[in-house]
């Protein structure tokens, strides 16, 4: 299965025991013009492309973990 095939199994519910809003951040070898919106569009988090920066890395763990705080706090 595609990364973005599992990423709208787990978003829509699909998965058992997956929580649908687990953070999901792609990275990838696809780094064509629109594979970027395409895995967003899917309901990934965030994008990186391979090879990986660590540092690029570490600010969209960041940004998930704030993301998935936020949304944890409204419930």
């Amino acid at each position: 299965m595609s990364g973005d095939g599992a990423t709208r199994r787990i978003r829509r519910g699909d998965a058992p025991g997956v929580d649908p809003l687990i953070p999901i951040i792609a990275l990838t070898a696809h780094a064509m013009d629109g594979d970027k919106d395409r895995y967003l569009a899917c309901g990934m988090n965030d994008y990186l492309s391979k090879p990986v920066d660590l540092t690029a890395l570490g600010r969209a763990v960041a940004r998930a973990a704030t993301l998935r705080r936020a949304i944890t706090e409204m419930d």
